[in-house]
């Protein structure tokens, strides 16, 4: 086994490695030599657009964190490369166990928003319980009606979790104004 498998927290935060670095991080996620980590802080590392690409489809194939529960990519500038979000977070690797989903301040336009709610198709990860999007650049007139369905997907999720006795703390953040973000957290 490789010293490195058995990490179970990993904190880059801070360390803006760019798109180049997030993609040779990518390639030693597709190893596995992370195989362990619960725990992943990406949070202000300049990801960009294609090293968000690289890394989210490194951690949803070949189980590359088997028990990933809280992803932080915060900060990030990710904008359009928020499209293959949805896609990877509900792959078989991620789905089972990731529980927080940060991905506030990346630059996700309106029209990346609709684009990657599409192919969510109404179907969260059923473990996530927080999401956060806040301090994103999207407008209500920007978002069509179906991420509002998505909204109300969530939100259904989280009753659904309360009456089975299941505490939810999912954040959902209003569209109309996410240049200021919301500090609540709702609890259902």
């Amino acid at each position: 086994m490789h010293p490195l498998e058995s990490l179970t927290n990993l904190d880059f935060s801070g360390s803006y490695m760019g798109e180049s670095a997030t993609r040779k991080l990518a390639e030693i996620f597709s190893k596995r030599l992370f195989s362990k980590t619960k725990i992943l802080n990406l949070s202000r590392n300049g990801t960009g657009e294609y090293g968000t690409r690289f890394l989210m489809n490194a951690l949803s194939t070949n189980k590359a964190c088997d028990g990933l529960e809280h992803l932080n990519l915060s900060r990030n500038g990710m904008g359009s490369g928020f499209r293959v979000v949805p896609k990877c977070i509900t792959s078989e690797s991620l789905n089972p166990f990731l529980r927080t989903l940060n991905l506030s301040n990346n630059d996700i336009q309106g029209n990346v928003i609709h684009d990657a709610c599409n192919d969510l198709n109404g179907s969260l990860p059923h473990n996530l319980t927080n999401l956060d999007l806040s301090a994103n650049p999207f407008l209500v007139s920007e978002v069509p009606c179906r991420e509002a369905a998505s909204i109300a997907t969530i939100r259904r999720a989280q009753r659904k979790a309360e009456r089975s006795g299941k505490r939810h703390n999912t954040r959902i953040f209003p569209l109309r104004s996410n240049n200021q973000p919301s500090n609540t957290t709702t609890n259902y």
